[in-house]
């Protein structure tokens, strides 16, 4: 059976000094079946995110015997309508399956199978925050499906990926644009640099790590989402494989930081970074995004996503343009399209990201 590979553990990246702890295989999660499951679908994830009378609800389907795939997410009232959301309280949930290349006919059912279960569990709307494509090649044929099946879609973004093969991280570099080399060979020349991916049982360097991502937000304007005793939930609940806080240093001094999640079988997704507290004459996030792209491919990875870069407040949705009020629908061609943040873009796009589209879909269970 052709299965999604797991990732293992990151070795220390080459160039600089990087160290990083011993770590377990990165299955996502604890559950045997975890390699093919994304960790914002995964019991454990939802777990840390659940209200009073949510539900999970894990819908699976087989053929001939076999597993197919999973739609997972959380089943909760609000004004009355209860509303399956795979994608809560995260950035993106979708479809699973076991095999990376499944038949579009296989999806199509499992889409129907999925949707049919979620109608009998109560859900009176169904609303799925998609995975891009350039997650895996399943990910466009479920999008189809969904919309086949009714959904529309009601709000879009762009995320940032950058995309790996088989050359890793030396790849990376040689596919980089002149500008990006350069600032990165100016930066090495400098040897005062270490990085350094933090132990799991050192909470005292995640929370100083947490502290440095949060005055970064602070600096623009900005709060950042998760507080420093729901990251340490988290890395818990979820294992030190998948959750992984990086630190980079100059002169011993914290300059930069990076959390970032195993998120799906073969890739990885920055859910914040930034600078702060330092006067040094170049940025030093380009030399964290290598770190972090080095430690990715040594894992296996095949990307790093590195989520959206929207203008807060420009879409419908104030606190997060990913996720949208939990029981509106919305009319086909009256999508929630928040603004792109030019200058974030620019710098994504930059380090050698590609802009790919990120759905939201929802539609009611009715037949």
């Amino acid at each position: 059976m052709d299965l999604a590979p797991p990732l293992p553990s990151p070795p220390a990246a080459g160039g600089g000094t990087t160290r990083t702890p011993d770590l377990p295989p990165a299955l996502l999660g604890h559950e045997p079946d975890g390699a093919w499951r994304c960790v914002f679908n995964r019991a454990a994830f939802h777990r840390l995110n659940l209200g009073p009378g949510d539900r999970l609800l894990q819908l699976d389907e087989h053929h001939e015997g076999r597993p197919v795939g999973s739609l997972s997410g959380v089943l909760a009232t609000r004004d009355g309508v209860a509303v399956l959301t795979s994608g809560h309280s995260a950035p993106f949930g979708g479809l699973d399956l076991v095999r990376t290349r499944e038949t579009p006919e296989r999806i199509d059912a499992l889409v129907a199978g999925t949707l049919s279960q979620a109608r009998d569990a109560g859900a009176a709307v169904v609303r799925v925050r998609c995975r891009p494509e350039a997650h895996g090649p399943n990910d466009g044929a479920a999008v189809h499906a969904l919309l086949r099946h009714g959904l529309r879609i009601e709000a879009s973004d762009l995320t940032f990926v950058i995309g790996l093969d088989d050359r890793g991280a030396a790849g990376y570099r040689d596919d980089l644009k002149r500008p990006a080399r350069r600032a990165l060979r100016h930066l090495e020349e400098d040897g005062a640099w270490s990085a350094e991916w933090l132990a799991p049982d050192d909470d005292a360097g995640w929370r100083a790590a947490h502290a440095l991502l949060a005055a970064n937000r602070a600096a623009k304007g900005r709060r950042l989402a998760l507080d420093a005793p729901y990251v340490l939930a988290a890395r818990d609940a979820l294992g030190p494989a998948v959750v992984r806080m990086l630190v980079l240093r100059h002169a011993g001094a914290p300059v930069a930081a990076a959390l970032a999640y195993a998120a799906t079988a073969g890739g990885w997704y920055v859910v914040a970074w930034g600078d702060h507290g330092h006067e040094l004459p170049r940025s030093p996030m380009n030399l964290l995004a290598l770190r972090v792209v080095e430690a990715a491919a040594a894992a296996g990875g095949r990307f790093v996503d590195l989520g959206v870069s929207s203008v807060p407040g420009s879409g419908r949705s104030r606190e997060d343009p990913s996720m949208p009020t939990a029981t509106r629908t919305v009319p086909a061609g009256d999508a929630d399209s928040p603004m792109v943040d030019p200058g974030l873009a620019q710098f994504k796009t930059s380090i050698g990201a590609r802009p790919w589209l990120r759905l939201t879909l929802a539609g009611t269970t009715e037949r």
